[in-house]
């Protein structure tokens, strides 16, 4: 259901904008521009709007089918695998994270810096690493059989960017950065509670229960078994 939600959500925004008022600003509004973001940080503002609300817009409608028919097998794939609840977190995780990146990366690079970005692409990069951890041990790339893994979705990255150079090379690299941080994030979870020590009030292993008889029965108290010893010989 988190996947059909926002694949309506999306195409609501692209095709029925005016239902959605907060999404009035359009691409231009809204589009994701590292050195706009870099230059209202140096004056303590962060537009945490363009950001976030940048993912649901696209430039046209091939824009918004191609980034669709990719994210729906993704998506259910993991929510079927991380339950709605741990989906949604993944969701959001890659959606804060991905601009993060793109923004760090475009002011070390250069690249990109001054390109205005819009669009799921970050996020369903971010998807395809998680889905490369538990999916099938090849992936196809354009029809070429590669071993799955994050590196075949960089591959990818570089060849979108070449066979269409207005994509966001720096923001679809940015999603592959997410994705790997979101996997080392769950790592480092998993070995802390591997290596958390038991709670001191931890109850320990308790005698098995002794039981007597009432009076006048007849009944003796029967002593566990492994109080009993066999006579010295």
């Amino acid at each position: 259901p988190v996947t059909i939600a926002l694949l309506i959500f999306i195409g609501v925004a692209h095709y029925a904008r005016e239902l959605l008022p907060f999404l009035a600003p359009g691409v231009a509004g809204l589009c994701l521009q590292p050195a706009g973001l870099v230059a209202a940080l140096s004056h303590g503002r962060v537009l945490v709007e363009r950001m976030l609300l940048s993912a649901f817009l696209h430039a046209d409608d091939y824009h918004v089918l191609y980034n669709m028919l990719s994210f729906l097998p993704k998506g259910v794939q993991l929510e079927l695998a991380l339950g709605p609840a741990g989906y949604i977190q993944l969701i959001v995780f890659l959606l804060i994270a991905s601009p993060c990146f793109m923004v760090a990366l475009a002011y070390a690079t250069g690249f990109g810096f001054h390109q205005c970005a819009v669009g799921f692409s970050a996020v369903i990069f971010g998807l395809k690493v998680v889905c490369s951890v538990n999916g099938p041990t090849v992936t196809r790339v354009f029809g070429i059989p590669m071993p799955t893994g994050w590196m075949s979705w960089l591959l990818e990255v570089a060849v979108i960017s070449l066979l269409n150079p207005s994509a966001s090379f720096v923001g679809h690299l940015a999603g592959v950065a997410a994705g790997v941080a979101y996997l080392g994030l769950e790592r480092y979870k998993r070995w802390q509670d591997s290596h958390r020590p038991a709670p001191w009030n931890e109850p320990g292993p308790q005698p098995p229960p002794r039981h007597a008889g009432g009076p006048g029965h007849g009944a003796r108290e029967q002593q566990p078994q492994y109080d009993r010893h066999p006579p010295p010989q």
